[in-house]
């Protein structure tokens, strides 16, 4: 249901209840209105008859010696003035006298209604009429009655004292008119009535309905408005009119309209705050897997790179231990030699993991000094060359001076050629490595190693220098390896800012170059970009 028709319900029973108090309230006094005005005007009727009475000589009729009354010439004038007093009033008022014998009977005196008997008793069982009667011989006044009912019908009577010379009352005039007269008065007063309810009902209904459109057409806007908003549509709606507790309402659902709008606001900032956090997150959680990623492929990389080494050191202390007597010089020489290398492969990528460690969290000591290139290149070369001339492979070094003087730090160019070489060597299988050192001016030494190997793809080049990362897993099994020895080679460079030269096919060769530069007699005029990686085609 409507709420207006609510509203139009709850007017027309509200104002319909007031309407019915309000002709119940009338009613009610107007049927008191008619009772006293009739009792007055009975009252008034009294008076004038008990004025036509004698007082003195009405006092001396023996009212119960009906016998004697046709003879009472007093009796009978006062009897024919009654009677035609109540034939001027129309018939319709009982006119007749009461003398009182005690507080509950009273004798008929001088009758009007040839129905009642002279001298007859009439018993006071109405309190009303009683009460009257009474202040009539106790107060000499007159006085009217309310409805009331006795032993010969229902009345309403007015009474008036018959006084004698003395002031004394010594009878009462009553005049009794039946209630049914009254009731028609007060059924006409109710016919009015129901024909005032009757015009007021439409006018009723009527104003309802108009009052409940005039209360709920802001409400209804209000409405409009709070099903707009709740649908998304935040647009200012049109001023609404009203007053009072709906003005209150709809100021409101105005400030509401701007508190959703200044809290959608700040929740699409904060939305896209969260999306931007959102995203740095998904790149920290992306670089957390890669990291994971990483730290899986290192730990079993290192168990390969550093079980591989002990295997083959056991194996062949094994063999010496069981061999021992049978084994020639020559013999001997080969295992001590593999026991040899494989151990200083084993310490070499242990520091090759610890110095990436320390170059990636910045806590690496960077130690320059004065050294010759050389007192680090022929340990390497003299070390590489037995081992690869077991695989069948010429290691060739060729110098253009006696010595290439460079300050830099050691360890970190010893890290730089020691990966190179060991690079040449491992992926390749035939053919030869050829390492090239040369000094074109005072300023550069350049260190270059060329091979015959497995060779790199152009595609692979993005990813060269980032640790764990293989071209091949199947290389990382054929020919061992870690991943971390081109990426060592980018940071020890970086650290002396040398210059990486980078030229390779697949399946024919790799060169790979790095520039040095003499710091001792040079100085660089502008800082290296370290990032810089130049491949040669």
């Amino acid at each position: 249901m409507k709420i207006w028709l609510k509203i139009t319900l709850l007017v027309i029973l509200i104002s319909t209840v007031i309407l019915q108090v309000t002709l119940n309230n009338v009613r009610s006094r107007m049927e008191e209105q008619v009772l006293t005005l009739n009792g007055e005007r009975l009252k008034t009727l009294a008076v004038s008859a008990s004025s036509l009475i004698d007082g003195d000589t009405y006092k001396m009729i023996d009212f119960r010696k009906t016998y004697l009354l046709g003879k009472n010439e007093y009796y009978i004038n006062t009897s024919n003035l009654i009677k035609k007093l109540q034939s001027n009033l129309g018939d319709k008022e009982e006119i007749f006298t009461l003398s009182k014998v005690n507080d509950d009977e009273a004798i008929f005196g001088v009758m009007s209604d040839k129905f009642l008997c002279v001298g007859d008793t009439l018993h006071l069982i109405s309190k009303k009429n009683k009460k009257a009667l009474n202040q009539v011989y106790n107060l000499r006044k007159p006085q009217y009655t309310k409805i009331y009912s006795d032993q010969y019908g229902m009345w309403v009577s007015g009474l008036a004292p018959i006084l004698d010379s003395g002031n004394n009352v010594v009878g009462a005039v009553q005049v009794d008119r039946e209630s049914t007269f009254i009731y028609q008065q007060i059924n006409e007063i109710d016919q009015y009535i129901n024909y005032i309810r009757l015009v007021f009902l439409p006018v009723i209904i009527l104003f309802s309905i108009v009052l409940s459109r005039m209360i709920t057409k802001p409400i209804n806007n209000v409405i409009k408005a709070i099903n707009n908003i709740s649908n998304g549509d935040y647009r200012k709606p049109p001023q609404i009119k009203s007053y009072g507790e709906v003005k209150n309402l709809v100021e409101s659902t105005e400030q509401l309209r701007c508190t959703i709008l200044e809290q959608q606001t700040k929740i699409f900032d904060t939305i896209k705050e969260l999306r931007g956090a959102n995203l740095e997150l998904e790149k920290a959680k992306a670089s957390i897997e890669s990291l994971d990623k990483l730290k899986s492929e290192f730990l079993a990389l290192i168990s390969h790179e550093v079980r591989t080494p002990i295997n083959v050191i056991k194996g062949n202390l094994d063999i010496i231990k069981m061999e021992n007597d049978d084994l020639n010089p020559a013999e001997m020489n080969y295992f001590f030699h593999t026991i040899d290398l494989e151990f200083n492969r084993l310490i070499r990528t242990i520091d090759g993991v610890v110095t990436l460690a320390e170059l990636h969290s910045c806590t690496y000591l960077k130690k320059e000094e004065e050294f010759d290139l050389l007192e680090i290149v022929y340990p390497i070369y003299n070390e590489y060359k037995q081992h690869a001339h077991l695989k069948m492979v010429e290691v060739h070094l060729n110098l253009d001076s006696d010595e290439y003087i460079l300050t830099a730090d050691k360890y970190a160019v010893q890290q730089v050629i020691t990966n190179i070489i060991d690079n040449a060597v491992k992926f390749t299988h035939k053919g030869s490595v050829e390492i090239n050192i040369s000094s074109k001016n005072e300023s550069e030494i350049i260190f270059e190693v060329s091979d015959t190997g497995v060779g790199i793809s152009k595609d692979f080049f993005p990813n060269l220098f980032k640790p764990f990362f293989q071209e091949d897993s199947g290389y990382s099994r054929k020919y061992e390896g870690n991943g971390l020895g081109l990426a060592l080679i980018k940071k020890c460079a970086d650290l002396n800012e040398a210059l990486i030269e980078i030229d390779s096919e697949k399946g024919i060769g790799t060169r790979f170059a790095v520039v040095f530069v003499r710091k001792e007699k040079y100085k660089l005029k502008s800082q290296p970009v370290h990032e810089e990686i130049k491949v040669l085609s």
